[in-house]
């Protein structure tokens, strides 16, 4: 019986966002098909999708940074590469246990520290690494601003380049340790490719939700946009591009951020005082919070550099809403221009006028928001993806891969 009697490990080093719903979904509906489904992490959060109610069993290792600079304090300092060395030698210990619960397979999970956790150079036991992304820090040129800070930040960079380029290669090992990768789009493999030289599967994930709406809810003058909250997600841009529209129509922008880097809020915030954009702001809101933010929405705006994936856009086309969103990365692939939403340039006034044409009903954006509903609901299904996943797992475990596991 195929994928019903497995007996899977998950590991994960994250809190929130769009990786820990992806790690919900598949514990979840891997569970409801029969699988028996225990996680390993160094933290597990029971604010967003506790993954306790759809696991068997939750295992939670204590992992704490001694130098106190929050997720990025390893990509500041060569001296943290004593915090490697402890991270190395936890995960090593999480390794040893699952290797003694006799599972079939461990499907690993990014790590908020390195993205790509140590935990397969350890396993003996099959294992397949789902790839989000890169560790886009050390991997992609960064943002730049004008001013003496941002010289500073670029000089401090240049400082620390052999330093990452260590992190990079321990990236890559920990990458190449799994029996097979996984990835979330068509750009991501090739990002993978391009810089690690290493082969990757592509499997899509699905988007949960039923697409309904409450016909009390009135559509209000602003856009939303979702996600992190750092230059790499580029709501600067939105800015830039909303104080392009005329005063009288121009719509308020809200920001709904599950973490935020830095002091990016604030730059954020003065951009839109001096361009004259109401922004608002909403961190960690309730899943009854953000629907509601997604039902009085007059459109969704996204315009992060070179996103691997683009998820929120799909859950937005899930659920009726006009998506406009810049048009590079994995964002082609989950938002196709006049099917699941707009493409525009990453170019202010094009933005903005994109975005005009969704302040105001017509039966054309009508239109277009039920054709993307129903594509939505059509391609991107979480049960394809599960089916897809158990034929992968079949086939990868029928080759009865070697474990990585280092010398000692």
């Amino acid at each position: 019986m195929r994928g019903r009697n497995w007996k899977i490990a998950v590991f994960h080093n994250i809190a929130s966002g769009g990786s820990k719903r992806s790690i919900y979904e598949f514990c979840s509906r891997l569970r409801k098909r029969g699988a028996e489904i225990d996680v390993y992490s160094f933290e597990e959060s029971q604010e967003f999708l506790p993954l306790s109610k759809v696991a068997n069993n939750v295992f939670t290792f204590r992992f704490n940074l001694w130098f106190p600079l929050g997720e990025q304090a390893l990509l500041f300092s060569p001296l943290a590469l004593v915090e490697l060395a402890r991270l190395r030698a936890a995960t090593k210990r999480v390794a040893r246990q699952i290797d003694a619960g006799g599972y079939d397979l461990v499907l690993i999970h990014n790590c908020k520290y390195t993205q790509c956790p140590f935990l397969a150079r350890f396993l003996k036991t099959p294992s397949i690494y789902y790839c989000h992304e890169l560790y886009r820090f050390i991997n992609e040129p960064h943002p730049r601003y004008s001013g003496i800070r941002e010289k500073m930040r670029a000089f401090l960079l240049a400082l620390l380049s052999p330093y990452h380029g260590i992190l990079r290669m321990l990236e890559r090992n920990n990458m190449r340790s799994a029996g097979l990768i996984l990835t979330n789009s068509c750009f991501t493999q090739k990002t993978i490719r391009e810089k690690y030289g290493l082969d990757s599967e592509v499997l899509y994930q699905g988007v949960s939700g039923n697409g309904s709406r409450d016909e009390v809810a009135t559509r209000r003058n602003y856009v939303l946009c979702v996600g992190q909250l750092n230059r790499w997600k580029a709501q600067d841009f939105l800015i830039q591009a909303l104080a392009e529209i005329e005063a009288g129509k121009r719509p308020e922008l809200v920001i709904i951020f599950n973490k935020v880097s830095g002091s990016y809020q604030s730059y954020v915030r003065k951009l839109a005082d001096r361009l004259g954009v109401k922004v608002t702001f909403a961190g960690n809101v309730s899943e009854e919070q953000l629907h509601r933010y997604y039902e009085e929405a007059k459109a969704f705006v996204y315009a992060p550099i070179r996103e691997p994936f683009g998820f929120t856009p799909l859950e937005a086309a899930l659920r009726k809403i006009p998506v406009v969103a810049v048009g590079e990365g994995g964002v082609r692939e989950t938002v196709v221009d006049g099917v699941t939403g707009r493409l525009a340039p990453r170019e202010p006034k094009a933005f903005a006028a994109v975005v005009s044409e969704f302040l105001d009903p017509s039966d054309a954006a009508n239109l277009m928001v039920e054709k993307a509903y129903r594509t939505v609901k059509e391609k991107w299904d979480w049960e394809r993806t599960i089916d897809e996943f158990e034929k992968i797992v079949d086939d990868f475990l029928s080759a009865k891969p070697a474990g990585a596991a280092e010398m000692e």
